[in-house]
C-alpha cells in the first residue's frame, strides 16, 4: 500500500485538506488561547507532514524505513499476507503457509533482505505454526502474552523473556500491560483527556458548511474516479 501511486496522492489531499481545516480552526478558536495554540500546532504538524512526505522522501516511504531497517535503529518484522487469524486455519496448513510465505516476500521486495522476526496476526498462536515458520527462515515471533502464560511447562520468567518452541524458534510474549496503555481508553493515554476529549468532535458539532471546503480534495478525488 505505501507504494501504491493512489494512495500517495490520496494522502498528499488528506494532509492538505487537514491543513485548510487547522487554518479556519485558528481563525475560529482565536478568542480561546489553549485552544487556538493547538490549533497552530496542527498546522504545523500538518504542513511539516506533506513536507516530509513529499520534499525529504518524495512520496516512498518504504526508502525511508529501510534506511531505518539498514541503520539497525529499528527492527521490522513480517507479517502474514492477508492478518489471517491463524488458530481459525489450523486444520489447512497449507493456507498458513502460504500466509506466511507471502508475507515473508513482500517483506524481501520492500526491504531487500530477509526478515529474522515475525508478527503473528493479532498475535494468535496455535501449536505447530511455529514449524511453519522455522521453514520460512524465521527466528523468532510475537504473540499474546497468554499464549506462553498458558503454556506447559509455565515460563519461569513468565511474558518478560522469551521460551524457545520444539522447532527452536524463540516466542516473545507481547505484555500486557504495555497493550492496556497505549491501546485501550479505560486504562491508558487513549482515554485522558489531556490527549484526546472522546466527547468531542467537530465534525459533528460544527456546520457542514464549515466543514465542507477542507474536504473539496477527497470530493473531487471520488469524482474523478467515478
Amino acid at each position: 500500500m505505501l507504494a501504491n501511486t493512489l494512495m500517495q496522492e490520496r494522502y498528499v489531499q488528506y494532509l492538505e485538506d487537514h491543513i485548510r481545516l487547522a487554518q479556519a480552526e485558528t481563525t475560529r478558536l482565536r478568542a480561546h488561547p489553549r485552544l487556538h495554540r493547538l490549533a497552530n500546532m496542527y498546522v504545523d504538524r500538518y504542513v511539516n507532514l506533506r513536507e516530509a512526505f513529499t520534499q525529504q522522501w518524495h512520496k516512498d516511504l518504504i526508502a525511508a524505513f529501510r534506511g531505518l531497517s539498514v541503520s539497525k535503529r529499528l527492527a521490522f518484522l513480517a507479517s502474514s499476507a492477508t492478518h489471517a487469524y491463524f488458530p481459525l486455519w489450523e486444520l489447512y496448513p497449507q493456507t498458513v503457509d502460504l500466509q506466511i510465505q507471502l508475507g515473508v516476500e513482500a517483506y524481501q521486495r520492500a526491504f531487500e533482505r530477509t526478515p529474522l522476526g515475525f508478527w503473528l496476526p493479532e498475535c494468535a498462536f496455535y501449536p505447530g505454526v511455529d514449524t511453519l515458520l522455522k521453514a520460512a527462515n524465521l527466528r523468532y515471533f510475537f504473540l499474546a502474552a497468554h499464549g506462553l502464560l498458558n503454556g506447559y511447562p509455565r515460563p519461569k520468567f513468565g511474558a518478560y523473556a522469551p521460551v524457545h518452541c520444539p522447532s527452536n524458534v524463540a516466542a516473545f510474549g507481547r505484555d500486557g500491560e504495555s497493550h492496556d496503555l497505549v491501546w485501550l481508553k479505560n486504562k491508558g493515554y487513549p482515554g485522558d483527556p489531556h490527549y484526546l476529549d472522546y466527547n468531542r468532535d467537530i465534525g459533528y458539532e460544527l456546520p457542514g458548511d464549515y466543514l465542507f471546503p477542507c474536504q473539496v480534495g477527497i470530493i473531487k478525488d471520488i469524482t474523478k474516479r467515478g
